[in-house]
């Protein structure tokens, strides 16, 4: 009895003392990047800098079209790369991952009670008169443009962007552009076809300007750019200064891994909810539906939000912008990846080869600090505060109390 009694004391007192661990851990990254990231090494959140070091070196000989590269994780900057004169304080144009952003200002705008996805989208505009009104497009909701399943006989990626006859291109090239979009006709029942639709995503940015009576650039400033701490760049508008709801906004790429860390934290920014936990869900998690398959990868698609489920080991959702813009965000491993770009690249076999192993392969013992080579424009920054040591075994004291009390009781 003595035995077991010495035991369960020195396993609490191994409880308590990983506890504190946890909340040491807890405590020095109790901090939000509202102001900027803080740059930690690898190895303090569990990440193998060897695969990091490899991509460094993939990227600097291979991936010579590339303007950025950043690695988010347990919300530090680990990992910081700038290529052909670019460094962070510049914004870079973000193409389609404004779209992602756009999607958050509408459920920022749901969340207020400002409209409803099952809102009607002509009865917005009562003040137009349209082309080709039929009941199908006095159907087309809010949630039909969210999901590009609007019904609009729309072609936008069968020919080159500058191309006459891309409709996108037409759109912008028009003096009205919720006029041109809702003018066209209809090509199926909303909700039954994926169409990828940048007039869609336009006509979402004209729905909050015209149910916030602000313009939906100080509606973005007011409810999610300042709250985040984002300093945003130029912001393409139409001939009606609409900023434009499919591409055109300029961020740089820190404030990028912001805006995917406010989704990977369900909408929620320093104690604030910022965007509904409701909206981020269904924005990447429930409303994703199959699109269609690449290299053999389905392809999910939700509120402007692109989902992989099934690539890797692990959840992923992403922006994806032209030419390579992109927000991956994998919230089983507390990970962000942002790129910026002037070539597409295949991110996907770069994920795999790189970013996933180099979270997920990490090895204690064979820690070591990262090299001098990687200096001065790498933000591997090898200061440990050896605050992160109890993030991996939470419950080792715990798993060592029931281990000690079976050897105890067998030795009895």
């Amino acid at each position: 009895m003595k035995k077991l009694v010495l035991v369960l004391l020195i396993s609490q007192l191994l409880v308590n003392l990983n506890l504190l661990t946890i909340l040491r851990a807890e405590t020095s990254q109790d901090y939000w990047p509202t102001a900027d990231w803080q740059t930690i090494s690898p190895e303090e959140v569990q990440v193998n800098s060897t695969y990091l070091t490899q991509f460094w070196n993939y990227a600097d000989q291979y991936l010579t079209s590339l303007n950025s590269l950043i690695i988010i994780k347990s919300g530090y900057l680990i990992f910081e790369k700038y290529y052909r004169g670019w460094d962070s304080t510049q914004a870079h144009e973000l193409y389609s991952t404004t779209k992602s952003v756009t999607s958050a200002l509408v459920g920022i705008a749901v969340d207020q009670g400002l409209f409803s996805v099952d809102d009607y989208v002509v009865d917005f505009f009562p003040e137009y008169s349209f082309d080709n009104l039929d009941s199908r497009k006095q159907n087309m909701t809010v949630e039909h443009l969210l999901n590009m399943r609007s019904g609009l006989d729309w072609d936008e990626w069968s020919y080159d962007y500058f191309n006459v006859n891309n409709h996108y291109n037409q759109m912008l090239n028009s003096i009205d552009w919720v006029k041109n979009v809702l003018n066209r006709p209809m090509a199926n029942d909303p909700g039954s076809t994926f169409e990828y639709c940048g007039g869609a995503s336009h006509l979402l940015q004209a729905i909050i300007t015209k149910s916030t009576n602000i313009s939906s650039l100080e509606f973005a400033n007011q409810f999610l750019f300042e709250p985040l701490g984002i300093d945003p760049g130029p912001w393409l508008s139409s001939p009606n200064n609409v900023v434009c709801g499919a591409h055109g906004l300029d961020l740089t790429p820190r404030d990028m891994a912001k805006f995917g860390y406010l989704f990977m934290h369900n909408g929620t920014w320093d104690g604030k909810e910022i965007i509904s936990k409701d909206w981020v869900v269904n924005s990447t998690r429930i409303k994703p539906s199959y699109i269609y398959t690449s290299s053999g990868n389905p392809i999910r698609y939700g509120y402007q939000w692109w989902v992989q489920d099934s690539t890797f080991d692990y959840y992923m959702f992403y922006t994806s912008g032209l030419y390579g813009q992109r927000i991956h965000c994998f919230p089983e491993l507390d990970l962000i990846f942002v790129t910026t770009s002037e070539v597409s690249y295949d991110w996907n076999s770069l994920i795999e080869s790189f970013i996933i192993p180099s979270a997920t392969e990490f090895d204690p013992a064979k820690v070591t600090t990262p090299t001098t080579q990687l200096e001065p424009t790498s933000k591997f920054d090898s200061t440990s505060n050896g605050s992160t040591i109890g993030i991996v075994f939470p419950f080792l004291g715990i798993l060592m109390l029931l281990i000690s009390v079976r050897i105890v009781r067998r030795g009895n």
